[in-house]
C-alpha cells in the first residue's frame, strides 16, 4: 500500500475523501442543527466510519451520552474488518456507557493521523 503526505494533502487508499468529509463536518457544525444534518449525511454514506467517530468525540464533548453511544456504534457497524480498531471503538462503546463523560478522552482514528 503506497502513502504520500505533502502540505496539505493525505494520498492514502484508505483516506479517500477524508479532506472533504472534514471540510464538511466543519461547516455542519458551524450552522444550527450540524448534529441531525451529520446524521442525514452519514445516512446516505454509510462507509465513513470514521466522521462517526469525530461525531462521537463531539457528543462525548457535548454531554451527550446516547448519540456518543450511537455514534460510536455506527462506526463499530461500518468499520473496516480490523480487529484493532474495532477493539478501540467496542472499548470507547463501553467507557461512553459506564465511565463520566467528561473523563473520556477522544477516540482518535489511526487512518486519520
Amino acid at each position: 500500500m503506497n502513502t504520500s503526505v505533502s502540505p496539505g494533502s493525505i494520498e492514502h487508499p484508505k483516506s479517500a475523501g477524508i479532506s472533504s468529509c472534514l471540510f464538511v463536518l466543519v461547516l455542519l457544525l458551524l450552522v444550527g442543527g450540524a448534529i441531525a444534518r451529520l446524521r442525514q449525511s452519514l445516512a446516505s454514506y454509510p462507509g465513513t466510519f470514521f466522521v462517526d467517530i469525530q461525531l462521537g468525540n463531539i457528543c462525548v464533548k457535548r454531554g451527550s451520552r446516547a448519540r456518543a453511544s450511537r455514534a460510536y456504534s455506527d462506526a463499530l457497524q461500518y468499520a473496516p474488518n480490523d480487529s484493532q480498531l474495532r477493539g478501540l471503538i467496542a472499548a470507547q462503546i463501553t467507557r461512553v456507557s459506564t465511565e463520566p463523560l467528561n473523563q473520556i478522552p477522544d477516540l482518535r482514528d489511526p487512518f486519520m493521523e
